[in-house]
């Protein structure tokens, strides 16, 4: 069920319908929970002023996701709001302060936040829907969105629908990157989520952060080759992705507990001339994969999908065959 109307969202903040963002809750780096936003707020404590804004943060244990709607121009609107949680495995690992009384006196004394903008309540973006262990999202282009600072009007929306509910303690904070989420863009490519260390990394980028990520996967025994598509592919959502004689493609993201890492799959509809709903192979950029050859890894991502699209998924694996890659499709 959608959680939005995606033909407003995009028309008033520009979201790209086909490219949402996602976030697990079994992601063991960083445990998620979903909650009411009633029981969000029961969790925020107050920690200071500064030019009459009341500061909060979160004292929960996992990372929260909750939804607060607001109606705009007659719509119910749902915004992803969360916080990072200030706990002291947190603040040990940032060398942050450890005691809410030393963050109080701190701002007290200096008038200003001293932590990273994601510790305070702040809008992520717009949700999408809830499938199986997997929260779906949209967040706006940042060259294009509204921020705080601007009188931006789609911003001013939002602002004033959130004062008409008397929520001021978010007020001042703007839609964030998604920093550790997956999002697929021309400009930014395809991020891992990553949330637990708060880097962004990325398939096809080049330098030292593509060579941990290819590290990484031999590490586990998982060898790649990377491949292309056509560009006649139209891209579609996931929920769209069909049967069709039109040439389709689309991703999905799957936890794989092996390497515990989200991992985005590359769906298509056609594979050199065989028409089926087939996982060719892990996202890299646009309609560039990374081809699988480890039967199992191919397999039981599929499995996953299959069972969250309540599609079937055939899994496509490479093999090399005098110097050049052969496709295989697996029983």
């Amino acid at each position: 069920m959608e959680l939005n109307d995606l033909d407003f969202l995009e028309k008033r903040w520009g979201v790209d319908k086909e490219e949402p963002l996602w976030w697990h809750f079994n992601y063991p780096k960083d445990p998620r929970e979903f909650m009411s936003f009633d029981n969000f707020c029961n969790e925020l404590v107050a920690v200071g002023k500064i030019e009459d804004f009341e500061y909060k943060i979160y004292k929960g244990w996992n990372i929260p996701i909750t939804l607060l709607p607001l109606m705009i121009e007659g719509r119910e609107i749902n915004l992803f709001v969360t916080a990072r949680p200030y706990t002291p495995k947190e603040t040990y690992d940032r060398n942050f302060l450890t005691s809410l009384e030393d963050l109080a006196k701190d701002i007290k004394d200096k008038k200003k936040w001293p932590l990273l903008s994601q510790f305070l309540p702040h809008v992520r973006g717009f949700a999408k829907e809830i499938k199986d262990n997997t929260f779906f999202y949209y967040h706006c282009d940042l060259e294009e969105a509204p921020t705080w600072n601007t009188n931006f009007e789609n911003n001013s929306l939002i602002k004033k629908a959130l004062q008409e509910k008397k929520i001021d303690f978010i007020d001042k904070i703007h839609f964030l990157a998604p920093l550790g989420g997956v999002y697929l863009t021309d400009k930014s490519k395809l991020a891992l989520d990553a949330c637990a260390s708060g880097e962004k990394v990325f398939f096809g980028y080049t330098g030292a952060v593509k060579e941990k990520i290819t590290g990484r996967i031999k590490s586990n025994n998982f060898k790649f080759e990377r491949r292309s598509l056509p560009p006649s592919f139209k891209r579609v959502e996931y929920n769209k992705f069909k049967k069709s004689k039109e040439n389709l493609v689309s991703y999905y993201p799957v936890f794989m507990e092996d390497i515990e890492e989200s991992v985005p799959f590359l769906l298509c509809n056609n594979i050199y001339g065989e028409r089926d709903l087939f996982n060719i192979g892990v996202c890299w950029d646009g309609n560039t994969f990374v081809a699988i050859k480890d039967e199992y890894f191919a397999k039981e991502s599929s499995e996953k999908i299959s069972k969250s699209l309540d599609k079937k998924i055939i899994p496509v694996v490479f093999d090399k065959e005098k110097g050049s890659y052969k496709y295989r499709i697996l029983s």
